[in-house]
Order: structure tokens, then sequence, then C-alpha cells
């Protein structure tokens, strides 16, 4: 069997994800290796992974070179980089040595790697020392198509004039100039040496800067010939979605995540709330707000308001570790705050998720199949995973700047009261689990 390391950013979501997807490849023979820049060594040895720690990624550059000290005017920040330029392409570059993750690659020795799609430093790297290597993501297409809303967009085929051909197109159009401003901006700045140090590494290498679409999202670049395996269902795009490129294995749901002594303590106190309301047949709500994002406590206070109108209702809130659960006024007993709660458990109890369209999230509740209300953070990748949920009926999604509490209120209302929206969730968890018997190392 091989060796496959598992090249990962450290990001929670993504790093409970790889933990299913790497015990799956372990349950099938193989021996699996983490590397992070990110220093999440104790989370992936607790689950008896051999990990490696990567040396830092720079994705965005502080280095008091860019700017002459004292100075706060733009105008001579631009004449102090266009007078350094050398020195900071210099600098740049000896931040960005792929020699030092080439060297640490080398050391692993795997057969294969998986590498996050988004470290550009260890792609390259990767490609330098000749190990074969694909590349792994938790987003949906991103096809450049006319007939495909941009991820970034929460535009549904075939909704309102924005879903037309000619709104479609227009956003596609929209996003096009985007990163292209945003390139000859960093251009005109001098603010884009990661991206010309990496494009120039590419070509020391030998990888194809062919290979390397700009990009917004992820950063800098996209990757059109690299193939790709992403940890979402074909099911749930949209129509012209294809990709040659582009592998959907499904979801990587770990059910498996150790149980900290603290969340021992909070499933005992939801517990008691589950029983309660059971015993009074309540409906419970979960909204939870993400880990990536500043909780938005004005949104919150409207889902308060709207489930507090119904006493057959429980509102379960997760913060995520953010602040502002001081800031709500609760006045009545159906809603529960907490700071943190341990997701996998309240979602294998709840009947509706609340979230903010994060892939991971959407998986899990698919993984439980609980129907969604997405109030998108708007950020990322999140209002295109809300726009598919809404388009194949396994959920609204809604607007969390325009919506009031009498809106979230009906919205609730129908993910919980009509069936078509849990019988989606129960066919796309049948889905899913048709891609969970699939050996995945036959993708790689």
């Amino acid at each position: 069997m091989s060796h496959i390391a598992i090249v990962i950013t450290g990001l929670t979501g993504k790093l409970h994800a790889s933990f299913e997807m790497a015990s799956r490849l372990k349950a099938s023979g193989h021996n699996v290796t983490y590397m992070c820049p990110a220093n999440v060594r104790k989370k992936v040895e607790e689950q008896g992974f051999v990990y490696i720690q990567l040396p830092e990624i720079h994705f965005h550059f502080k280095n008091p070179v860019y700017r002459k000290p004292g100075s706060n005017s733009w105008i001579k920040k631009f004449i102090y980089r266009l007078k350094h330029a050398s020195k900071i392409y210099t600098e740049v570059k000896s931040i960005l040595r792929l020699s030092d993750f080439e060297e640490r690659i080398r050391s692993v020795n795997p057969d294969k790697m998986l590498i996050d799609m988004e470290l550009h430093e260890i792609i390259l790297a990767a490609s330098s020392v000749g190990i074969p290597f694909k590349l792994y993501s938790s987003w949906f297409s991103h096809k450049k198509h006319v007939q495909l809303p941009p991820i970034r967009t929460n535009i549904v085929p075939g909704e309102g004039w924005q879903g037309t051909f000619l709104g479609i197109a227009l956003a596609q159009c929209k996003e096009h100039i985007k990163v292209n401003a945003k390139l000859l901006y960093s251009s005109l700045t001098l603010n884009n040496y990661r991206r010309k140090t990496l494009m120039q590494y590419a070509e020391d290498s030998g990888f194809s800067t062919k290979d390397m679409a700009a990009s917004n999202f992820p950063p800098l670049f996209i990757y059109t010939r690299t193939p790709i395996l992403t940890m979402a269902m074909e099911e749930m795009e949209f129509p012209n979605a294809s990709l040659k490129n582009l592998t959907y294995i499904g979801p990587m749901v770990f059910n498996n995540r150790e149980v900290h002594p603290e969340d021992t303590v909070r499933i005992k106190r939801l517990e008691q709330i589950f029983t309660t309301g059971k015993s009074s047949h309540k409906k419970f709500i979960y909204c939870s707000l993400g880990t990536l994002i500043e909780s938005d406590v004005r949104f919150v206070q409207k889902v308060v308001d709207a489930v507090s109108t119904n006493p057959d209702w429980v509102l379960l809130v997760s913060f995520g570790g953010k602040q502002g659960m001081d800031e709500l006024t609760i006045n009545t007993g159906n809603v529960h705050i907490f700071q943190w709660v341990p997701q996998l458990y309240l979602l294998s109890k709840v009947d509706c998720s609340i979230n903010h369209g994060g892939m991971h999230t959407v998986n899990e509740c698919i993984h439980f199949k609980v129907p969604m209300l997405i109030y998108s953070g708007k950020k990322f990748d999140q209002n295109g995973c809300a726009a598919r949920v809404s388009y194949h009926g396994m959920g609204i999604m809604g607007d969390k700047d325009k919506d009031d509490h009498k809106t979230i209120h009906r919205n609730i209302d129908k993910v919980l009261n009509q069936p078509t929206y849990k019988e989606k969730m129960v066919y796309m968890n049948g889905v899913y689990n048709h891609y969970r018997q699939i050996d995945i190392s036959t993708y790689l």
C-alpha cells in the first residue's frame, strides 16, 4: 500500500474533514502522514497520525520594509515601494523559499501527496521534487461559464432576472473584471510580490503557468489542469458545472471526534434541554454562526425574537467562541445561548439548522438529514453554498441583512412544517451514503 502525505491549512472545518479522509485511507491499508504550515500537531497526533511541521506560509506580508516608518500617506508609501522595489522583491523571495518546503517533502518521501488547493508554495515545491500529487478542496466548481453563477454570488439559476442567461453572464463578467482590476491595482501599487514570486518559481520548476488562472477565490490562483478532488457532491451542483480536472469524492464528515471534558459538561446541559422539550413535543432549532466570521449580534437577536413568539420551538445558539453573547436580549425560556457546542451532537438531535452557509456545516447537515435555513455570512463561498441548497430544495436561503424577525419566523415555520425539505435531505443523505461506500484511494 502507499505512503500518502496529506497537506492541510490547519483551519478547523478542513482539519476535521481531512480526518475522515485520512481515516478511510488508513482503513484501506495506506500509511498517512500529515504536513501543515500552521501548528496543529496536538490535534493531529490525538487522532493517531504522524505529523510533520512545515515552515510557515506568509499569506499576507506585514514586513516593515513595505512602507517608510512613520508614514501614513499612501503616496509616500507608494514612492517608498517604488524606490525599494528590488529590495522588497528580494526580501519576499527570501521569505517564500520553496527550498525549505522541498527539503521537508524529501525528508518524508511519500509515494503520493494530497495538497490543499490554497497552499500554492507547497504545490510548486511538490512539483519541483517530483512527488505525484493531487489537490483537494471543499468547494463546488470554479468553472467560468456564462450559464454558471460565480461561487461567491447567491444567484440561483431560473430565479429572478439575475438567474436568467443575461443575469448570470453579467455576474461572470463582473467577477472577471474584479479579478483583473485587483491584479492591475496590485501591479500599480507594487503589492503583488507573492504572486509574482510564485509565478517565477512555477517557471523555474517547470510547472505550467497556464495551469494557474488568476482568482480571488481561492486567493491568487485556481488550477485548471492539475487534478482536484472536492469534498462535495456533484448532485448538489448547478447545471454546466462540469470540469475536466474536478472529481467529486463526497462530503467528509468525521463522526469520531474526541469529546473534551468541557464538551461533556455542555452535553449534560443539552440532554436536559432535549429531554424536557421532547416530552412536550417541541421542535428544536440550532443556530450556528461558524468559526471563521465574527458573530453578527443583530442577526442573532432577530433569530431570538423570531423563536420567542412560538413556545413550541426551542432555539439553541452557538457563538462559535466569538464575542457578543452579553449583548442579546432574551425574555423567554425557549432560547439557550452557548459560547461553544459540540456541533455533531446537536445536529443529531435538532429539526432545523440555521447556519451561515459554510460547506462543512452543510455537509454535516446532510450527514444528519437536517433541513437548513441559510443566512449566508457573505464570505468566501457561503453565498454559492446557500444558493445550491435553495436550488435543490434542501432548505431556504434568506438574507441576514434584510430579513426581519417576522420573515425569519415564517422561514423557520416553512422548513419545519413543509415536508419537502426533510424529504430532500433524506434523498441527499442517500446520495451521500453512496459516496461513502467508495474507496477514495481509487481517486489517487
